[in-house]
């Protein structure tokens, strides 16, 4: 209970992180609400359950195959049906992938993390460019 209180359950980064960054310090709080809200990502597990493989689209498919598989009939390959709810026939694999899971990483903070890219990128290019002059006025003093 005290690590889903300290950390977020989807991404795993720390409380402090978001409240940190945020202005009115609830930044967890809205992260875990808005951005990595656990409980949509059990309804969207519950949703693929439901939803019939032929209409998932690509996203869907995509974490479908890391969490799930469909029963298909051994001669025809079609999927099999619940006789009683009409339902497909599909079980969580026995080792579920998660690396669909935004791990270490939250929209929230991508906009810090440009700027300080941003920071480093302008960096590197002024070093670049002292580099360059120091190699025009070596070739300058040798000539």
């Amino acid at each position: 209970a005290e690590t889903m209180r300290g950390q977020c359950f989807i991404c795993g980064i720390p409380r402090f992180v978001f409240d940190t960054v945020s202005s009115g310090g609830r930044g967890f709080e809205e992260h875990i609400t808005n951005e990595h809200n656990m409980w949509k990502y059990l309804y969207f597990q519950v949703f693929l359950r439901e939803k019939d493989v032929c209409d998932y689209n690509g996203g869907e498919s995509y974490v479908f195959s890391k969490s799930m598989t469909a029963v298909h009939d051994d001669l025809t390959h079609e999927v099999l049906r619940d006789a009683a709810t009409g339902h497909e026939l599909k079980f969580t694999n026995a080792k579920v992938d998660l690396l669909w899971f935004p791990q270490r990483n939250a929209m929230v903070l991508r906009s810090r993390q440009t700027t300080s890219d941003q920071a480093l990128l302008h960096k590197v290019t002024e070093l670049d460019r002292r580099l360059v002059k120091l190699r025009t006025d070596l070739v300058t003093c040798l000539d």
